[in-house]
């Protein structure tokens, strides 16, 4: 189990990681705006200037999120003997498995989408393929296009696996701060996600602006249950043992 502690807790590190490079990266390398330019034109000539580090940030997170299914499968191992409690830790490792891989998947679609278009923007052939690369752009990174969807999707199932675990933490086990940060956590998410996939089906892309501290407060989640498990702590409570 100590394995998987270390799953959780890289997880937020390398999250934490790239939010802080992210932010370093576009003070040293700021976004030269030009009057007249469209936000996918301002957007395509900055990031074809350093191909392949906007596929590498997806990239590197979408791996990440594959590698963090193993989370939802060792809890769902954990909690398997509680006979009460065996619906819902089957509804958590779905909602968990899935969760993480609809994320995955909507980052590598994000990822590829985006080279192509960059590729065929620094291509140059006419102002048609220009053209393309640009709604490519606009759909896929600014109005968020189908990956949008997916990553909604899968923030939801994601929060899902982390109210059942909490709950299941919360029942059998001493770790009762975790579990409520968990349930809070996860509530929020739920509601902070279904308020965006309402917005988006009207056409308004606000979801960074109301997930972004939701999910920060995810990753510091995973961060403490990662640690819990690494330090042996995350073990069934002997007074229900047998619920």
């Amino acid at each position: 189990m100590k394995f998987i502690g270390w799953i959780g807790i890289i997880h937020a590190v390398f999250i934490v990681f790239w939010m802080r490079f992210n932010i370093i990266f576009s003070i040293m390398n700021p976004i030269a705006i030009e009057e007249g330019e469209t936000l996918a034109q301002i957007g395509m000539d900055y990031h074809t200037s350093f191909i392949g580090y906007l596929a590498m940030d997806h990239g590197s997170k979408s791996f990440m999120m594959l590698l963090t299914i193993a989370v939802p499968i060792a809890t769902f191992y954990l909690l398997k003997r509680k006979v009460k409690f065996e619906l819902y830790n089957i509804i958590g490792l779905f909602s968990g498995s899935l969760g993480f891989l609809l994320y995955s998947l909507s980052l590598m679609l994000q990822a590829s989408s985006v080279a192509y278009a960059f590729n065929l923007y620094k291509s140059d052939v006419n102002e048609f393929t220009d053209a393309f690369a640009l709604l490519l752009y606009e759909w896929t990174m600014l109005e968020g296009g189908f990956s949008t969807s997916i990553y909604i999707l899968a923030n939801i199932l994601i929060a899902i696996w982390v109210i059942i675990l909490s709950r299941g933490l919360q029942l059998y086990t001493s770790e009762h701060k975790v579990s409520v940060f968990g349930l809070i956590t996860g509530i929020l998410h739920i509601i902070a996600y279904l308020i965006s996939w309402v917005l988006l089906m009207f056409g308004m892309q606000v979801i960074h602006t109301l997930t972004e501290a939701i999910g920060l407060l995810f990753v510091v989640w995973i961060f403490l249950v990662g640690v819990v498990i690494v330090k042996g702590k995350l073990k069934l409570s002997e007074t229900h043992s047998q619920s």
